[in-house]
């Protein structure tokens, strides 16, 4: 795959993040080290709760732009579908 978009929580009925990356565990890597500076830092993200595979950049970018607008709860039904227990999807990607 050439991007993803992921999301990242702090807890489960906490703040969401929605991200892209060429790169994912690199990029979730950097989340959990709380290397880049921003809102992601600033809520403690460090939970990979959700993500997809996209065979083009722009795909995954006009997705994670998608997915930013919607709703809270469009994303917690997002979420829970794919991981209904909201665990840390980390080490199942590295």
């Amino acid at each position: 795959m050439n991007a993803w978009v992921y999301i990242l929580a702090s807890r489960p009925d906490g703040a969401l993040f929605v991200g892209t990356a060429e790169d994912l565990v690199g990029r979730v890597y950097h989340h959990r080290a709380r290397v880049p500076a921003g809102f992601s830092l600033g809520h403690a993200m460090q939970r990979l709760v959700w993500y997809a595979a996209f065979d083009r950049v722009e795909a995954a970018m006009a997705f994670a732009r998608d997915l930013r607008r919607r709703h809270r709860h469009a994303k917690v039904r997002i979420i829970e579908a794919m991981n209904p227990d909201w665990d840390d999807l980390y080490p199942e990607v590295t």
